[in-house]
């Protein structure tokens, strides 16, 4: 009767530990989408850095 008793505990113990740890992710997302929103990080290569760029566009023309 304890073992079973133990293996019941263990198991609800399990429950919530998982619980916890999915609303903890939810709020983690939340977070870092808020962060995201109010200060967007700097990532100049979404911006810059595409493509060969006007040096070598002249450089080709330039044949």
């Amino acid at each position: 009767m304890d073992a079973s008793l133990w293996i019941w505990s263990r198991i609800a113990f399990l429950k919530g530990k998982v619980w916890v740890m999915e609303h903890w992710a939810l709020i983690t997302r939340l977070a870092s989408a808020f962060r995201e929103f109010v200060a967007p990080r700097y990532r100049p290569e979404l911006y810059y850095m595409r493509g060969p760029g006007p040096a070598s566009a002249r450089r080709v023309s330039a044949r």
